[in-house]
């Protein structure tokens, strides 16, 4: 087998994913090459204190000296444009100071393979040059505009046509490469799309499971039927991690929206939280080495601020931060003085005057093609709603500007309302909107109609509103279909802080709620959140003490009416969850699921929850943990709360065991297929090393023994991913690899494993132990928690049980 070289490019706050690349692909071909485009200092530095064979780490100095071309373009290019505009230069500087090299293939940074890459290259033959389509889903099919391929992965051959291709390449992304669409280019990927009709020898990588990615698995089907992840029964060969991002916080966030996840709901388990688990993983080892390697700076994918390439972050600098517009001189204050200063603040004539003129600088840049980041996120949240004209009703609209920002960037689209608090406000937008509907009024009192408005916008005016939850409740009341919250500044848990700072010559008050709270209340006052996406920063780690971070909410009000007496949350929810709780999982698979570690304390305070519920989680945790954790449980319920707890049953799987076992011992031929599965169900998830286990491999039978007995234990979910494996026909059952130490402590720390059991009399135990009283046990369809069934978390829409296999039990916190 050849050696294969490949080349990449990352700057020190990326080199955790670019060793999760090395590795998944030196996994498959140990021999590989790689050329790695350092794209700061402090990056060169560690790869070269790694000394990792077969690294080779390239200072961006030395590509620059080599073409000076690119260096030129430089300063007229913004970070993120100017390494776009490497992408072709690099592999055509190793073509050219590496002339033995036979071919390079250029991959982004991150992507993560779990199959051999040889499958890509046994495509692409004796081709100069390989590429790969987006292959964009149905719903995604907007998005060709940008380029009909992906420059994920692209192979050139060092021959006549790969060389021609590089230089054309080189030549065009020098000559422009911006972050924007312009007509025909868009960045270093558009100009793909002349390839097919320019060079004859070009390989198209059509295959499933090459490049796939969030914009694509939609047309497909993911599943694991045994060893191998499949795309559409084709074996998955990489992922590209397109928008995966860490916030500051240390959590994760993917966008894995609704109609992927209902698509393919194990793609959280299968490919999302094993690459973050690998990440973190690389984190710690890098941190334990060097200590706190990374620098806070520009995301070289994804940045917002789009700092000039000239202005490249020193390793070595201060960390970047970029302080909250419009004023400083912030102290905390306590909830008497913040109500005196409120009654004044932006009544102020020359504070609504001076705001007004900073906003207008900025809509004078939008209508020159220069959009912010919050302008444009609020009006593509509102497009995304996809209605026709809507009434929308901006609450805390300032001098109206929003009203501008939806007239330029979604033109015909709104019907806008404006209300703010302050009459100066309000006869400034009236001043400059002679024909708009302006209003003087109280968030938390609106006044209008039930229903009035078929969007209600909070315009980043609920961290100004110190009843912030009566605005909520009244925004869900005058909205007859949407509720957006855009650009709440939040804490990640904690109480409500009150600052007073001096915004535009006089002070103002700031409320920053915790995003655990936030979601809590809009849970409880039937804001279902369908949306939620960063905006700008707002950065208060010097006032706080802590990170700070951005959230737009959309919230769908079309659901059931909410029930503000009930407080109820869904702990380690996965994919079941329902908008009127609070809903937690360590990964997030949804905007209505907040990523959080619960291992670490449940982030509410004492008597807070009227409901805690959780399926299938504990028996993950280790038998140590379970007392803590239900303790927890029990802390945040008010006296008579609910605790909802959902388990596999050791007793019942015990006594199908037993039965099974004797029936199959006098002879029983049936007994025999229901036998090797209970006991399956017995001790496959605390043994397994990989993903599946056993059991996985046991479904791909045809036809499978025991089918009926096997689906009435799993559920009615299973019936799907059978009748697929019956409808492919029978194949060879894959090998038992033998994987690596590494790799089973690895997969054993994901949290897929089970790390005990527990039947009535064990997990009632437990209960009483952590200050429950009244534990029973209940049916799926019983609860003694007011609208439960409704919710579908234990069954379905037709009333089947989606675990058969649980207990259920609830106690009250006594």
């Amino acid at each position: 087998m050849p050696i294969r070289h490949y080349c990449t490019y990352f700057d020190h706050r990326y080199l955790s994913r670019g060793l999760a690349l090395i590795e998944s692909i030196r996994r498959f071909g140990p021999d590989s090459r790689f050329h790695i485009l350092a794209l700061d200092r402090k990056c060169k530095e560690l790869l070269d204190a790694l000394a990792i064979p077969g690294v080779t780490a390239i200072p961006l100095e030395d590509l620059e000296a080599f073409d000076p071309e690119l260096l030129k373009a430089r300063d007229s290019r913004s970070l993120i444009e100017y390494y776009f505009t490497c992408t072709p230069c690099f592999p055509r500087y190793l073509l050219s100071t590496q002339p033995a090299l036979d071919a390079v293939t250029y991959l982004d940074a991150d992507t993560w393979f779990f199959a051999d890459p040889e499958t890509v290259f046994a495509t692409i033959g004796d081709a100069s040059i390989a590429i790969t389509p987006h292959r964009f889903s149905e719903d995604k099919r907007e998005l060709v505009r940008y380029g009909v391929f992906n420059v994920g992965w692209i192979t050139w051959r060092n021959d006549a046509e790969g060389r021609r291709c590089l230089d054309d390449y080189r030549a065009d992304c020098v000559a422009w490469c911006h972050d924007r669409l312009d007509g025909d280019r868009f960045a270093d990927q558009k100009y793909l799309d002349k390839w097919p009709n320019t060079y004859g020898n070009l390989c198209i990588l059509s295959h499933p499971g090459i490049n796939a990615a969030t914009w694509n698995i939609n047309g497909h089907d993911l599943t694991r039927p045994a060893d191998a992840i499949l795309v559409s029964g084709e074996p998955l060969v990489f992922w590209h991690y397109h928008a995966l991002k860490q916030l500051p916080d240390g959590r994760w966030s993917a966008p894995v929206g609704e109609t992927v996840q209902t698509r393919n709901p194990d793609l959280m388990d299968l490919v999302i939280r094993p690459y973050v688990t690998r990440l973190q993983h690389l984190q710690a080892k890098l941190e334990q080495r060097f200590g706190a390697y990374k620098t806070e700076g520009v995301d070289i994918r994804y940045s917002r601020d789009r700092p000039s390439a000239r202005q490249t972050p020193s390793p070595r600098a201060e960390p970047a931060t970029s302080a909250p517009p419009g004023g400083g001189g912030y102290r905390r204050v306590d909830t008497d003085e913040a109500r005196r200063i409120a009654a004044e603040g932006w009544h102020f004539e020359d504070v609504a005057a001076s705001q007004a003129r900073t906003f207008n600088a900025l809509i004078t840049q939008m209508k020159a093609g220069s959009v912010r980041r919050d302008f444009q996120l609020a009006a593509s949240a509102v497009k995304g709603l996809k209605l026709t004209t809507p009434t929308l009703l901006e609450v805390g609209c300032g001098s109206g500007y929003y009203r501008d920002v939806f007239d330029h960037l979604i033109p015909d689209t709104v019907r806008y309302s404006g209300l703010d608090y302050s009459p100066a406000m309000i006869a400034l937008a009236r001043e400059t909107y002679p024909d708009g509907d302006f209003h003087v009024g109280d968030a938390a009192r609106l006044p209008f109609p039930d229903r009035s408005f078929d969007i209600v916008f909070n315009g980043v005016s609920l961290m100004h509103i110190l009843d912030y939850e009566a605005a909520i409740q009244e925004s869900r009341r005058v909205a007859s279909q949407y509720v957006i919250l855009h650009t709440a500044v939040l804490r990640r848990s904690g109480p409500p802080v009150h600052l007073v700072k001096n915004a535009y010559g006089r002070p103002v008050i700031e409320v920053i709620l915790s995003e655990t709270e936030l979601r809590r209340l809009l849970a409880k006052h039937g804001l279902h959140i369908v949306g939620a996406a960063p905006s700008i920063s707002y950065d208060l780690s010097r006032v706080l003490g802590e990170p700070t971070h951005t959230r737009t909410f959309v919230c769908d009000v079309r659901g059931p009416a909410p029930n503000p007496a009930m407080t109820m949350l869904n702990l380690g929810c996965g994919n079941r969850f329902h908008g009127g709780w609070v809903n937690m999982d360590l990964a997030a698979t949804h905007p209505a699921v907040m990523p959080y570690n619960i291992l670490g304390g449940i982030p509410y305070p004492d008597a807070s929850m009227d409901v805690v519920y959780h399926s299938h989680m504990l028996e993950h945790l280790p038998k140590w943990k379970a007392p803590a954790f239900l303790a927890e449980c029990a802390r945040v319920l008010r006296p008579g709360g609910i605790v909802r707890v959902a388990i596999p049953d050791l007793e019942t799987i015990c006594r199908l065991y037993l039965q099974s076992m004797t029936a199959a011992l006098d002879g029983d031929p049936e007994a025999e297929g229901r036998y090797d599965w209970i006991m399956m169900e017995l001790v496959d998830q605390m043994v397994r090393v990989e993903s599946g286990g056993e059991m996985a491999r046991h479904w791909q039978q045809t036809p499978l023994p025991s089918r009926d007995f096997v689906v009435s234990r799993v559920g009615p979910s299973l019936t799907g991913l059978l009748d697929q494996v019956e409808a492919r026909g029978p194949r060879p059952s894959p090998p038992h690899r033998d994987p690596s130490p590494e790799a089973v402590g690895t997969f054993r720390q994901k949290g897929e494993v089970h790390q005990w059991m527990y039947d009535r009399f064990s997990l009632g135990r437990l209960l009483r132990q952590a200050g429950f009283a009244e534990a029973r046990v209940v049916e799926a369809h019983e609860s003694s928690i007011p609208g439960f069934v409704d919710h579908q978390l234990d069954t379905d829409a037709e009333g089947r049980v989606r675990k058969p296999d649980s207990l259920f039990m609830e106690a009250r916190r006594a």
